[in-house]
């Protein structure tokens, strides 16, 4: 399927100088007058903001809006702390240019500690089963071995948010796509895409193929949908498998 000229542009080279990123600051594209600030979360990770040159900003214009809004998440997964104390906002972007910006402000999936989950949704809905965009739906997840993370995992999750932000998803079933996650855990790796309602099996089935072909599933592995409802309430049925 041919990739709509926004996914083309979004497709742009990873600026190769990393800015390590993490607490609950909003991404600004105002132009700091500081040379540079470093700080250290609580988590223990430390984060540093470089300035944006006005021949930078300059070069962003004319800007290129996506399809929707989305917002930028993590969450340290501290089960000392509530869901929502975990759960930080690093930025909304509307742009593909917001959206390079954000992603270069944080640190590559590979590089996050063991627990930590990036989390990209629609502006408006949180990367929570409760939430009222989320309450009818289910997720699709991939599960990879460890081993693959440092060679694999960036790779693997720009693919799914150009997925994500492009609306690749053929049809209208892009319309049902909310979120996705990047969760990095000690056994191995798992990346989610979030459907907000299952109503139509169709767009889910969809959604699920797409995935499996973006990340390159091989035909002898499977990737699972769960509905968020049962999952709540320990429900064990058969999942969707593809």
């Amino acid at each position: 399927m041919e990739e709509s000229p926004s996914v083309k542009v979004i497709k742009q080279r990873r600026n190769k100088k990393k800015v390590k990123f993490v607490e609950t600051v909003d991404v600004e594209t105002k132009v700091p007058k500081i040379l540079s600030v470093s700080m250290v979360s609580d988590e223990g990770i430390d984060m540093t903001f470089s300035p944006i040159s006005e021949s930078l900003s300059s070069i962003l214009k004319p800007r290129h809006p996506l399809p929707h809004s989305w917002t930028f998440w993590y969450s340290s997964g501290n089960k000392r702390l509530s869901w929502k104390q975990n759960q930080k906002k690093i930025s909304d972007v509307a742009t593909i240019e917001d959206f390079w910006l954000a992603y270069n402000q944080v640190k590559l999936a590979s590089d996050l500690p063991a627990g930590y989950t990036y989390s990209v949704f629609r502006s408006g809905i949180l990367p929570d089963w409760e939430d009222v965009g989320n309450r009818e739906g289910g997720r699709w997840m991939v599960s990879f071995d460890k081993k693959e993370r440092k060679e694999m995992l960036d790779n693997r999750w720009l693919e799914v948010l150009y997925m994500l932000l492009g609306e690749q998803v053929e049809e209208g079933a892009s319309k049902t796509v909310v979120g996705a996650e990047a969760c990095v855990r000690k056994k191995g790796d798992r990346l989610e895409v979030w459907v907000g309602d299952v109503a139509s099996m169709e767009g889910v089935v969809k959604t699920g193929r797409m995935l499996k072909h973006k990340l390159m599933v091989g035909a002898e592995d499977k990737i699972q949908f769960s509905l968020h409802k049962e999952e709540k309430e320990g429900v064990e049925v058969t999942k969707l498998m593809l």
